[in-house]
């Protein structure tokens, strides 16, 4: 799969991406990035977590034309769900044009993320 090298800033409508999709706070701060359409990777403490996020979808779409991506797990085991009301769908569990910038979200060289470079 090839997709541009996403830009990043921090996600300032995190209260409420939390409140719409139904969960109390995430592991890292929630971050958008840009590879053509816009995620908001938001982290979940597990992956059962992950797993239960029932989202109020019209609340979502307010949020405007973005899709929320929701993570937990470790090492070479990662759940993830992408819900994108805001890109004109409601649920995509393996979507590739939110996976590349979870990569980035969790990956060195982001020394304040998951693996500051000790990974094998």
């Amino acid at each position: 799969m090839a997709q541009p090298v996403p830009t990043w800033k921090p996600y300032a409508d995190e209260a409420e991406a939390l409140a719409a999709l139904g969960v109390d706070g995430s592991t890292l701060p929630a971050e958008e990035y840009d590879n053509g359409p816009r995620f908001v990777a938001i982290g979940l403490e597990s992956e059962r977590a992950v797993a239960e996020v029932d989202p109020d979808f019209a609340r979502l779409k307010k949020l405007g034309q973005r899709g929320f991506y929701v993570f937990a797990g470790e090492g070479t085991r990662w759940k993830t769900r992408m819900f994108g009301t805001g890109l004109g769908g409601e649920r995509d569990p393996a979507t590739g044009s939110a996976a590349g910038p979870l990569g980035v979200h969790l990956l060195p060289p982001r020394p304040d993320r998951v693996g500051s470079g000790d990974r094998a």
